[in-house]
């Protein structure tokens, strides 16, 4: 964007190109680490859309093996990153992991990733700046600014269409001023009531990698689809019964769970029953108004390997 000011900034219709470029770009925003945002982008593109997330809720930062629950720490490990990543072809061949000898830059003393196996001492010794602890040889390298297009992809949780809906990036929520960074994730899944998404996104990345090196379709694994109403009419405390179609391509067996997600954080909550099934029954408060939406996002996870899920949400309209 500082280029096309740069080059084009002097002609005469710099303004009309810069207006049109500026109802194509949207910025998936990782932070502000160097205030380009802040200092540049805002002020001087200011018509750029920004899609915010709040409270990642997949760690794909570096520092995600350490603060992986004990559920999900496999999908760090090198066992799993070998089976899944390493071994995929062209692609698993390039795929960065602790201890496999590479840099992206010669002597950079802050990628010191590839060298882990030297170990600490030996590592300082050379100059290296070990600005967090050394993991396992063969461990998964989580990319950092990742998790910030996450919300883009077609799983079904439509999340890209309003950043306060929620997905696998987290959303965009008021949170306290003073709330420090670390705890944001966990407040952003309390508020909209998230269920725990590691598993779908890594086992994601793991068939992609498999589609990539693998010629026929049936010899791949894929996600479940869902069939239904993406929006339905209701009146407070209103029972209502609703069918979905649940199928799998690959024949599998697919486990479903139904989630409300508190859009809004509404003061009474939407209830589910027969919340394992593909015919649900969302039962409405009664102290909805006119107006009001209510989201029901039904989870479909398959038996293959990876084991893969498909989403559908449903939002429900009081009249």
């Amino acid at each position: 964007m500082k280029s096309i000011e740069d080059i084009y900034g002097a002609q005469k219709h710099y303004e009309e190109w810069k207006n049109q470029l500026s109802k194509k770009i949207v910025l998936c925003i990782s932070g502000d680490q160097d205030d380009t945002y802040a200092r540049y982008i805002k002020p001087f593109w200011p018509h750029v859309r920004t899609l915010e997330t709040g409270g990642m809720q997949v760690d794909l930062t570096f520092f995600g093996p350490l603060r992986a629950n004990e559920e999900d720490k496999v999908f760090y490990s090198p066992e799993w990153t070998k089976k899944y990543v390493l071994s995929q072809g062209a692609f698993g061949k390039r795929y960065r992991v602790w201890g496999d000898g590479k840099q992206m830059v010669k002597d950079d003393i802050f990628d010191f990733f590839g060298l882990c196996y030297l170990g600490k001492e030996e590592l300082q010794r050379r100059g290296y700046v070990l600005w967090m602890p050394l993991l396992p040889s063969g461990g998964f390298i989580s990319e950092g600014d990742t998790f910030c297009y996450l919300n883009l992809i077609d799983n079904g949780l439509d999340a890209w269409k309003n950043q306060t809906w929620g997905g696998w990036a987290g959303a965009k929520v008021s949170m306290p001023k003073d709330m420090k960074d670390a705890e944001k994730p966990a407040y952003v899944k309390q508020q909209l009531g998230l269920p725990r998404f590691m598993p779908a996104v890594q086992n994601g990345f793991a068939a992609r990698m498999k589609w990539s090196t693998t010629p026929r379709y049936q010899d791949c694994n894929h996600e479940p689809s869902i069939d239904g109403p993406a929006q339905i009419s209701v009146k407070p405390g209103q029972h209502v019964s609703a069918k979905f179609k649940v199928s799998d391509p690959d024949g599998n067996a697919v486990q479903l769970q139904w989630h409300p997600f508190h859009v809004d954080n509404p003061a009474e909550k939407l209830r589910i029953e027969r919340d394992n099934t593909p015919s649900p029954i969302f039962i409405v408060p009664a102290n909805a108004q006119p107006g009001q939406t209510y989201h029901a996002v039904l989870e479909a996870t398959d038996n293959g390997d990876p084991a893969l899920t498909h989403y559908k949400r449903v939002i429900l309209e009081v009249e």
